[in-house]
């Protein structure tokens, strides 16, 4: 999933994005999308993967407007694939990001702070064992 992304895949991904965002003014920057997938390299376990690219998406700014809440997606998303969720409320959350995107934590410091508040979702659970 986080394996090296090829020039050719940013480019086309650069071609589509512009052509939806159309008049809306959607900024997208290849390059530091790039590397923030290419960030990941860096770590040998998919949380800190994971967290990696949060900070990046946060920090990089590979678009022009929506990285935060990009940057938010994207963890909910990949924390609800791997049956886990943030237990923390909305306020919280938006001070936690606000402070990564003003100070330089490490990702080793983002994880703890992201993680003491990620716990196992139980609806998820439960709904794959009906299932």
């Amino acid at each position: 999933m986080f394996e090296s992304v090829d020039p050719e895949s940013i480019r086309i991904l650069t071609v589509m994005l512009n052509q939806i965002a159309g008049e809306s003014g959607v900024i997208f920057k290849p390059n530091e999308l790039q590397s923030v997938v290419a960030s990941t390299d860096y770590y040998p376990d998919f949380d800190s993967k994971l967290i990696s690219i949060f900070r990046s998406l946060i920090k990089n700014h590979a678009f022009g407007d929506g990285n935060k809440r990009t940057a938010t997606m994207f963890l909910k998303l990949l924390l609800a694939h791997s049956k886990r969720k943030i237990d923390l409320p909305d306020d919280e959350f938006i001070d936690l990001i606000t402070n990564i995107a003003k100070n330089n934590y490490s990702v080793d410091e983002i994880k703890d702070m992201v993680f003491k508040h990620v716990v196992e979702d139980q609806m998820r659970h439960w709904i794959n064992i009906a299932s």
